[in-house]
Order: structure tokens, then C-alpha cells, then sequence
């Protein structure tokens, strides 16, 4: 049976909503009824209208005095440009960069003999107790090149790390250690160049020195990594420990029982245990930093140490780690998978040594690189090991591989025995842009030299804005021919010691016994060694950034501020430390070479003309190391 109120409500449905609405409106009048009987709410609502209004513009006058009265910090203004000369004096070949003035551009240090200092602080050999002349440490400013402090150190440099972390005080700072001849340890601030500590060396009349100094873990408990210096004494390795912090030797001398060469090298393997390790002969040699430090104290050391390392070192007399295809040339830690890597190279091959167990992981036949190789990226995020194989017009660039020894990329770029080292820098693609050295005017701009299948040699003019070959044409060919390249109506412009190369230079090619040279029949002396830069992104051009006729003792490319300019550093001086004459120190913006460079193809055509190629290379962004 159907209840009566939901038998109405069939009947009756308007009747039913009409009361349901009068219900509503009654209820709506009792809330209006008690709103209107609290008088505080109206005050509520003006008390947050206020509030919000207050807080803005309280907001607004902090923005106002931020952005326009507070003043900005002065970004100090980094010139493209600079160099500064020392008359009468010799340098060596060391180049290191730091922020000394905290100013967040990076500085120079290098080294320079000489009887006194700059005219900024008049300082003589005798100041410090040398005679004269001695060896000078001095620090520039990226920025612009002045002067920030220079002190004399040592009667000759012999051997020189920066920086090296230093407690002072109890305060942290970082210093530049100088191993002079004859017998002398100095630390110097790097930052305002005062002397930290000097004492006298303890090594042998008769010791040379076969390493750099090595940087090694904190053995004596004092704050600050210690250091090692190896040395050859009657045909017998010995090591040298000495404290990072006060410059007093630990303990006496080491011998590591084998003779050895220099190029030494401090390893850590994947179990974090510290080895020396150093050519010896057609082997390579190692000793654990662990049982150096044991020998020279006579007690117990708190490093690590490698089993499957001491069990390879145990079972050879003396201590060999690897038999090398030939006289090891080069040592270096490379990126592995599980650590550090070793690569090394040797008078007939590259080989790439896994860092743990010791085994071969790639070789490449390479019997003639007589330069340390560079690491740089290739690809994106991976790295390619690049060696220069061969000298004068046989030598060769290649980029490899480091995973697999693969050939990525390789051109051939004669140049001259005492080009400086090539150097590469990360750029924000995540590759690298690589700079190498070459001879001085390797193909015309209007013609190029072709290599014949006899003993001759013929060129063919080109179109302005066409650009040459690098290939077969670098070659020799043959005894009646040089393919030199002797420059005729060139135009250049010479800036602080550097010629860059004019848009409008030609060059003519004379036989050899002609009364023209190539570059190739000149002296070392009189050749001109020319800096190019080569980006992966194009992998077909070269582009010529300058020309300096200057000895250069060291080059180094810096990011000087990260992730804006990118620079050259050389440091050119006398070839002879017994003949003195103008040490140089020069920065080059890499941006600022770009617009007058000459772009070097090295494939017929190219999508490019060479004004995109120049403005895609001004475009390069570059970033600081991970």
C-alpha cells in the first residue's frame, strides 16, 4: 500500500515545491537576519582591503629601492686584448690560471728570470736572498692584464705546481710550490704572494729530477695533501715525501728499486689506493704510495691499497705493471667506466689500459707522436682522445674514439717541431672546440695547390669566396717540387705581435730551386706558427684565427668567465734560457679573432659561404668543465 504523503505528493506536485520554496525563502531571511545582527563583519572586510593594499605596496617600494637607489656591484670590464713585456729575460714553459683577485675573471701565473722585477714593485734577486738573476712568480689580471703581485723564488725554476691547498692559521688558502735549483722549496700565497714557507731541498748532489711534483693524499694528518718529488740517483728511482702544509720532508728518501724516465704519474684504482707510476724502458713501472710512505717513516700509513694490483706488482722483479709495445712517451689518466683509465703512448702505438684489472681494452698503431695527447668531445657528452701523428708536412690529426679507439675524424695539418700544444674547450653544445697549430699560410685563399700523380704541381684559381682543400695537397711532391707556399701581395694587420690573416692574401708556389721558399724550406726560426679552430659541428672547415711570428714557450685556451669568453694565453720568450730577450704575456678573445679570420675547407664546397661560417663560430657559447 503507497503512504498517504507520497500518495498527496503524486496528486499534488505543484503543491508539494510550493512549500519546499517557502521553506527556503524563510530560511534565507533568518541568515540575512543574523548577518545584519553582527555589526563586525563590514570592519573585517575594510581590515583585509587594507592589509592587502599595505603589503603591496610595501613590496613595491622594496623592488623601488633594489632597482634604483642600492647600487649594482660594478662587474669589473674584461678587455679582449692585452699583453704586457719583460725586457731582458728568459721564461719556462708553465702557464696556470686562478681567480687570485676574486673578481670571478680567471688570472695568469707563469714564471720569468730576470735581475728585477716589473716598475709596479721593485723588487730585485737580493730582496729575498738569490743572486742576480733569479726565477720570478708573477700574477696578472685576466681582466686587463696589470700587474697583481710578482716575488722573486728561487735562484732557477726547476719545478713548479699550482694551486695547492695550504692551512695557514687555521685558515684555508692555496699556494703556488716551486722546487728550485740548486736545492730550494718555496710555497708562495697565491693570492697576495707572500712567502708561505722555504726551506732547502734534501735531494742529492748529484739527483735529477724525473717527475712534476705530485699531489698525494694527506699521509702526515696535518689538513693539506702532501707532496712527492722523484729523482734519478745513480741509475736508481728515489721518492721524496714532504709536507703540503710546512714544506718539512717525511721521513728519508724512498728508493723505488728500478731505474726510470720522467713522465711519472700518480693513479688511483677503483679501490681507491694511490700508486706512482713511471716509464721504465719499454715497461711501464708503479709503486704504492702505501709502501713508499711505510719505507721512508718506518711505521704503518693509513692508505689504501689494491690487492690485485700488489699481486701484479709482487710477481715481477723490478715492480712492472705493463710491457709496452716500445719506449713509453706519454702517461695519462683518462675516464673510465669504473674509475680511471691509463693511456698510454709509446714510440709505436696508443694503447688504452683498463685501470683495474691492466688489460689491453684498444690499440691503435701510431709510431710517430712525439705530443701529449688532449682529451675533448667529438660527439655530445663523449669523449675522443686526439694525437698528432707524425711531423713537419706528415703530420696528421686524429680524433678517437676513447671507448673504442674508433677513428672519428682525421685531416692532415703540417706543422713545425716547436708548435705550442693543442687545447680544447667544452662549448654549451656539449662538444668541444679544438685549437691546434700548423704552419703559417697552409693554402691560398684565391688558389689552390693540387697534389699530381708525378713529380709536378699545378694550381687552379678559385672564386673569392671559395676556399681550398686540406688534403692530398699538404703533401711533398716529389725532390724537384716542395708544395710550399710563399706569400705575395699579402695584407695583414699586425696587433701586439700578431699578423691575422688579410681577406685578400695570395700565395705562390715555387719550385725548390727557385729563389721563392715554401714556409717548409725556412727555418724554424723565420716560419710563422698560425692557431686554428675546429668545431665538430663542422667537421669540414678549419677556420685560421691568427698568425704569430713570436717563440712561444706555453698556450693554454681559457674559459676566462664561465659561460662568457673563451681566450688565448701565450707566453713567448727567448728559444735559449742563455740568451735573453722580450718575454711576452698576451690574451687573445676568441670572439674577437673570428671576424678577420680565413676559412680553410677542407672538402670541395660546403652549404656555407664563409661569412656563416665565421658567424657561427662567433656564435659558440663555451661552459666551464663538470
Amino acid at each position: 500500500m503507497m503512504d498517504s504523503k507520497d500518495l498527496e505528493a503524486e496528486i499534488h506536485p505543484l503543491k508539494n515545491e510550493d512549500k519546499k520554496l517557502q521553506e527556503n525563502l524563510g530560511n534565507q531571511a533568518k541568515t540575512e537576519d543574523s548577518l545584519k545582527g553582527s555589526p563586525w563583519q563590514p570592519h573585517l572586510s575594510r581590515c583585509r582591503t587594507v592589509a592587502f593594499f599595505l603589503s603591496l605596496f610595501v613590496c613595491l617600494f622594496v623592488v623601488f629601492v633594489v632597482s634604483f637607489i642600492i647600487p649594482c656591484p660594478d662587474r669589473p670590464a674584461s678587455q679582449g686584448v692585452w699583453r704586457i713585456d719583460y725586457n731582458a729575460a728568459v721564461t719556462y714553459d708553465f702557464l696556470a690560471t686562478e681567480d687570485i683577485n676574486r673578481d670571478r675573471i680567471q688570472d695568469v701565473l707563469f714564471l720569468y728570470k730576470n735581475t728585477n722585477g716589473s716598475n709596479n714593485f721593485n723588487l730585485s734577486c737580493t730582496d729575498e736572498g738569490f743572486s742576480s738573476p733569479c726565477t720570478f712568480v708573477a700574477a696578472v689580471s685576466g681582466a686587463n692584464g696589470s700587474v697583481l703581485w710578482e716575488r722573486p723564488a728561487a735562484q732557477d725554476g726547476a719545478l713548479v705546481q699550482c694551486p695547492v691547498p695550504q692551512l695557514q692559521g687555521g685558515r684555508s688558502t692555496s699556494a703556488c710550490v716551486l722546487v728550485g735549483r740548486p736545492g730550494s722549496f718555496v710555497a708562495v700565497d697565491l693570492f697576495t704572494g707572500e712567502t708561505l714557507w722555504s726551506h732547502p731541498s734534501s735531494f742529492g748532489r748529484n739527483a735529477s729530477i724525473l717527475s712534476s711534483l705530485l699531489q698525494l693524499p694527506d699521509v702526515d694528518a696535518d689538513g693539506a695533501p702532501d707532496l712527492l718529488v722523484l729523482t734519478q740517483e745513480e741509475k736508481e728511482v728515489g721518492g721524496y715525501l714532504y709536507s703540503g702544509s710546512t714544506g718539512q720532508q717525511i721521513g728519508r728518501r724512498g728508493s723505488l728499486g728500478v731505474g726510470g724516465t720522467t713522465g711519472s704519474l700518480l693513479h688511483v684504482s677503483p679501490a681507491g689506493a694511490h700508486y706512482i707510476l713511471f716509464p721504465c724502458a719499454s715497461s711501464l713501472c708503479g709503486c704504492s704510495v702505501k709502501g713508499l710512505h711505510e719505507k721512508v717513516t718506518g711505521n704503518g700509513s693509513p692508505l689504501r691499497s689494491d690487492p690485485h694490483w700488489e699481486g701484479v706488482l709482487n710477481a715481477t722483479t723490478p715492480r712492472l705493471l705493463w710491457h709496452s709495445p716500445g719506449a713509453i712517451r706519454y702517461l695519462m689518466n683518462v675516464p673510465g667506466k669504473a674509475g680511471e683509465d691509463l693511456l698510454l703512448v709509446s714510440s709505436e702505438a696508443c694503447v688504452l689500459v683498463d685501470g683495474q684489472d691492466l688489460a689491453p681494452r684498444w690499440t691503435f698503431s701510431a709510431a710517430q707522436v712525439l705530443r701529449k695527447p688532449i682529451l675533448g668531445h667529438y660527439r655530445p657528452d663523449t669523449l675522443a682522445v686526439v694525437i698528432e701523428n707524425g711531423t713537419g708536412i706528415d703530420r696528421q690529426i686524429l680524433f678517437l674514439d676513447l671507448s673504442t679507439g674508433a677513428v672519428l675524424w682525421k685531416q692532415a695539418l703540417p706543422g713545425l717541431s716547436g708548435d705550442p700544444q693543442s687545447a680544447s674547450l667544452p662549448t654549451a653544445d656539449h662538444r668541444s672546440a679544438f685549437f691546434f697549430w700548423g704552419l703559417h699560410e697552409l693554402m691560398g685563399t684565391n688558389q689552390t695547390v693540387w697534389a699530381g700523380h708525378g713529380l709536378r704541381g699545378h694550381t687552379r684559381a678559385r672564386a673569392r669566396d671559395q676556399r681550398p682543400a686540406l688534403g692530398p695537397a699538404s703533401r711533398q711532391l716529389g725532390a724537384n717540387w716542395v708544395t710550399g707556399c710563399a706569400h705575395i701581395n699579402g695584407s695583414h694587420e699586425t696587433v701586439g705581435g700578431m699578423r691575422y690573416p688579410g681577406p685578400h692574401s695570395r700565395l705562390g708556389l715555387r719550385s725548390a730551386s727557385g729563389q721563392r721558399m715554401g714556409i717548409w724550406g725556412k727555418e724554424p726560426r723565420d716560419a710563422q706558427h698560425t692557431l686554428y679552430v675546429f668545431h665538430p659541428s663542422l667537421p669540414g672547415v678549419l677556420l685560421e684565427l691568427a698568425n704569430f711570428s713570436a717563440n712561444i714557450v706555453a698556450f693554454q685556451a681559457v674559459l676566462f668567465e664561465p659561460s662568457r669568453h673563451a681566450a688565448c694565453v701565450l707566453l713567448m720568450g727567448p728559444a735559449s734560457p742563455d740568451a735573453p730577450g722580450m718575454v711576452s704575456v698576451a690574451k687573445h678573445k676568441v670572439r674577437d679573432l673570428v671576424p678577420s679570420s680565413r676559412v680553410v675547407r677542407l672538402a670541395e664546397g660546403g652549404p656555407d659561404s664563409d661569412q656563416a661560417v665565421r658567424d657561427r663560430f662567433s656564435r659558440l657559447r663555451y661552459r666551464s668543465e663538470a
